[in-house]
C-alpha cells in the first residue's frame, strides 16, 4: 500500500474480528473489505464504496487486487508434487518380498507344541 507522500505501508497480517454488520473503519478494515471483494470477484475491477477517499480508498483496491492475485494462485494450485524418484526398490518388490519373508516365518513348525525330551532326574550323591 502506498502513503500519501509516496512511500510504502506494510500492513501487519490482519486478523478480521469484529462485527460484520459494523462498516469497517480503520485502513486495515478496509484493505480486509478489499479483499474479501476481490477474492470473491475473481475477474473485473471491484468498485470501491462511493463515500471512500485517500488512504482508505486505495487500502480497499490493494485489498481487492491482492485477493485476486492470490484466488489466482488458490485456483492453479495442483496439490503438493512428488520430488524426484530417491532410488531404492520399488514397492512392488519391497511388498512382495516383504510377504515372502512372512510366508517363510509362518511356515516354520511351532517347536514349543513338539514332545520335548523327557529329562530323568538323578539323585544326588549320598542319597540312595
Amino acid at each position: 500500500m502506498s502513503g500519501e507522500d509516496g512511500s510504502v505501508i506494510t500492513l501487519p497480517e490482519v486478523i478480521v474480528v469484529g462485527d460484520p454488520d459494523r462498516s469497517p473503519m480503520t485502513v486495515a478494515d478496509w484493505f480486509a473489505e478489499g479483499f474479501y471483494v476481490g477474492w470473491n470477484l475473481q475477474n473485473g475491477t471491484p468498485e470501491a464504496p462511493a463515500f471512500l477517499n485517500g488512504p482508505f480508498l486505495q487500502a480497499y483496491l490493494d485489498g481487492a487486487s491482492a485477493a485476486q492475485g492470490k484466488r489466482a494462485d488458490f485456483d492453479q494450485f495442483q496439490g503438493p508434487a512428488i520430488g524426484p524418484d530417491v532410488g531404492g526398490v520399488p514397492l512392488e518388490e519391497f511388498e512382495r518380498g516383504f510377504r515372502e519373508a512372512l510366508d517363510e516365518l509362518f511356515r516354520q513348525e511351532d517347536k514349543h507344541i513338539e514332545s520335548e525330551p523327557e529329562i530323568e532326574i538323578v539323585p544326588g550323591p549320598g542319597v540312595l
